[in-house]
């Protein structure tokens, strides 16, 4: 192996004893700021200052750019500093652990979502003892059973010339070649994997300099009840008619989510208003006792579905919060209507008195995580 040099690093004029001190204490220095970022977590999560900043939650504000007014962590490293935050919120006693390198904020991590009272020394022993590998072996026996049998995971194993271009030679023999390379893997906070080929595998001038068409193909993997195959089936004779040789289960699954996001868009849902009620005011069908879409006073506590979708469409589906500098929310997750005069203190239904906020921020606003706003 040849001599890496000093790297422009300043360490050169070292000698090894002093280089490795110094090197163990910049990594002591290292530990404690890590112990400094999860108290500091937990203690802007019971602040709810993440929120008031406009992230619509904790992991938000860690991944998000830094010039955007984040931590700009990586989405793994977020989710690993987040979950130690809270076991030491939970379990102060592993805060100890932790300080004294007993424990890693990765191992740390891997506990929190099985740890309990009943289990809590096994595992903490365990957690002390096992290399990380083998922890999270051991860990697997704490899982509960549907969760462990498959877990559900989105994995790119397919990218491929299209058969026309096969002719190429060399060059779509090495693509198919790169396609099965090893992927890298990113884990999502909503709760499955997604894996990536190697960036750079499809890049530069290989495929475009002999025109390959690139396609990409995702292996999708889920675990689910017998009882959905039965679905399926059903799903499949209803569209035999438009696919006479079968359906294939992403045909089934395209088709599907297809009917769901055109019933789930508050925009189609105007205009099929629009179009059955004519020239009739939109909110007539939903509200019994006569207050309408455009902001006449309702009486009963339940928004009137043609309402919500007027204020869906106006804030965009978005979250609507605006932090103080200036920075809306914007998250598309979990959202929820909210007067903006509280219903209980004469608020109505109108358009004009409701928003659309995060439930992250709807919580905040109503005093149950951090201060109002």
């Amino acid at each position: 192996m040849g001599d890496l040099g000093d790297c422009g690093s300043g360490f050169s004029n070292l000698g090894d004893s002093e280089l490795t001190a110094k090197l163990r204490a910049i990594v002591g220095d290292e530990h404690a700021a890590t112990i400094g970022v999860l108290d500091l977590l937990n203690e802007v999560e019971r602040r709810g200052v993440h929120l008031r900043d406009g992230f619509p939650s904790l992991f938000g504000f860690c991944t998000a750019r830094v010039e955007c007014g984040g931590l700009g962590y990586a989405e793994t490293a977020a989710n690993r500093r987040i979950r130690a935050a809270r076991l030491i919120r939970r379990y102060p006693e592993c805060a100890e652990l932790i300080k004294a390198r007993r424990v890693s904020v990765s191992a740390a991590s891997a506990i929190y979502s099985v740890i309990s009272r009943d289990n809590q020394a096994e595992i903490l022993k365990a957690a002390q003892e096992l290399g990380y590998r083998a922890l999270q072996e051991f860990l697997v026996r704490f899982q509960d059973p549907r969760k462990r049998a498959v877990a559900d995971r989105v994995e790119a194993v397919v990218m491929e010339p299209s058969p026309s271009a096969f002719d190429a030679g060399p060059m779509a023999d090495a693509a198919r070649i790169s396609a099965n390379g090893p992927a890298g893997s990113l884990v999502s906070d909503r709760g499955f994997s997604v894996h990536t080929s190697p960036g750079g595998i499809f890049e530069g001038a290989s495929e475009k300099s002999v025109g390959l068409e690139v396609i990409e193909k995702l292996k999708i993997t889920f675990g689910a009840e017998r009882q959905f195959m039965g679905l399926v089936q059903r799903a499949r004779t209803i569209l035999s008619g438009k696919y006479p040789k079968g359906a294939s289960l992403e045909d089934i699954f395209r088709e599907a989510l297809s009917v769901l996001i055109e019933r789930g868009s508050a925009q189609r849902r105007v205009e099929k208003r629009a179009a059955q009620a004519g020239a009739k005011d939109l909110g007539d069908g939903d509200n019994a006792d006569g207050g309408n879409a455009d902001g006449v006073k309702i009486l009963r506590r339940k928004i009137p579905a043609a309402v919500r979708d007027l204020v869906f469409l106006r804030d965009e589906g978005k979250c609507s919060y605006v932090a103080p500098s200036g920075q809306r929310c914007g998250a598309t997750w979990d959202l929820e209507i909210d007067h903006i005069r509280p219903f209980s203190m004469g608020g109505d239904h109108s358009v004009e008195n409701l928003r659309v906020l995060c439930r992250g921020h709807n919580q905040w606003r109503n005093g149950v995580a951090g201060p109002k706003f």
